[in-house]
């Protein structure tokens, strides 16, 4: 298992280990991350949604995090979007940087 990391503001996250009981410190934002950087490939991921359409684009936070991780991937993981069904738009009417992160629908 891994945890998104942002290790700088505007780029691609990291993928920390992390195992339960670990120690943790807080990261940008105050997010707890693992107390030390193991790097990881992930092959698959689980991808916040806030909302998403049927042509499998999503809306996150606003940061463009996932998107940015997804472009610069050397092998794309497998991503499966976690939301409410009652976030399910239309359209997402996504710009030109926007990914589709392929999401499983269900």
């Amino acid at each position: 298992m891994a945890l998104p990391v942002v290790v700088e503001k505007g780029a691609p996250v990291e993928f920390w280990n992390w195992k339960p009981g670990m120690r943790m410190r807080r990261g940008v934002w105050n997010i707890p991350i693992p107390l030390e950087r193991e790097v990881l490939t992930p092959e698959a991921l689980i991808v916040p949604l806030v909302g998403f359409d049927g042509d499998l684009y999503r809306l996150g936070y606003g940061g463009g995090y996932y998107d940015r991780t997804l472009a610069a991937a050397t092998q794309r993981p497998f991503c499966v979007g976690l939301g409410f069904a009652e976030a399910r738009l239309a359209c997402i009417f996504p710009k030109p940087h926007d990914v589709s992160d392929g999401c499983d629908r269900g």
